[in-house]
């Protein structure tokens, strides 16, 4: 849970002003959970959410960003998240951006 609230954005809704996780840290973080699914559906769910961020940052041109944050996880989280990219073409393309 730190690493999620290491790093928020704020913003307004509804008159209040909420943080949320920063989309980088919420992407990396659903890579790392999706491995330790037991049912399929909701690990690809988890998998699918991430890629969708993260082509979304990357398209905003937040590629310094996800690298980061990405080379700031542990080296066991980063094993887990390549892992998890794995066996699909956009998702090993994204895994390369990270290395």
């Amino acid at each position: 849970m730190d690493f999620l609230a290491s790093n928020v954005v704020r913003l307004k809704f509804a008159g209040l002003t909420v943080s949320v996780p920063h989309p980088v840290n919420f992407s990396l973080l659903k890579l790392m959970v999706s491995e330790r699914r037991q049912v399929s559906v909701k690990k690809e769910n988890d998998r699918r959410q991430a890629v969708e961020v993260m082509k979304a940052l990357i398209e905003a041109g937040d590629i310094k960003l996800l690298k980061l944050a990405f080379s700031s996880c542990p080296a066991k989280w980063q094993k887990t998240i390549l892992k998890s990219l794995q066996n699909e073409p956009l998702t090993e393309e994204l895994a390369s951006l990270l290395k």
